[in-house]
């Protein structure tokens, strides 16, 4: 009885596993066709006569990058992205990325793992450091 109990906790967690790899990785050949019409040296005009009814962002010049256009897709767990800069009324470049859901996971719980380690060392300072000033005063039990 243990050996099934042990073999099918082993199988739900590989088949997890490979669902959660499937829902990222295998993404990829469900990119839309049509993004690979872009190329570089094609003019802007052009790429905005694909984009017709389809939903993109409008990059402006900034500090950071150029000019362009920004098209996002959520496939899976997988979120891909195009870029397309521009530079004379051409497409200079194509910048092709994805961000994964786990990184925003993981991300999240750094931040509220660091906020409540900061309220524990508030609340419960070490003995032989200094008092923090902007630790909370808790009142004296009697």
């Amino acid at each position: 009885m243990r050996k099934i109990a042990l073999w099918s906790s082993v199988g739900v967690f590989a088949i997890l596993i490979a669902g959660y790899l499937a829902l990222t990785v295998g993404t990829r050949p469900f990119i839309p066709k049509w993004w690979d019409e872009f190329e570089v040296g094609m003019p802007m005009i052009e790429a905005y006569k694909k984009l017709e009814g389809r939903e993109y962002r409008e990059m402006i010049d900034g500090s950071w990058h150029g000019p362009g256009i920004h098209i996002e897709k959520t496939v899976g767990f997988r979120n891909w992205e195009i870029t397309l800069y521009q530079e004379k009324g051409e497409i200079s470049e194509i910048s092709l990325g994805h961000h994964d859901a786990h990184w925003g996971w993981i991300y999240q719980a750094r931040l509220k793992w660091s906020e409540w380690v900061y309220r524990l060392k508030q609340i419960f300072p070490n003995p032989n450091m200094a008092p923090d000033p902007f630790a909370l005063s808790l009142p004296k039990l009697p």
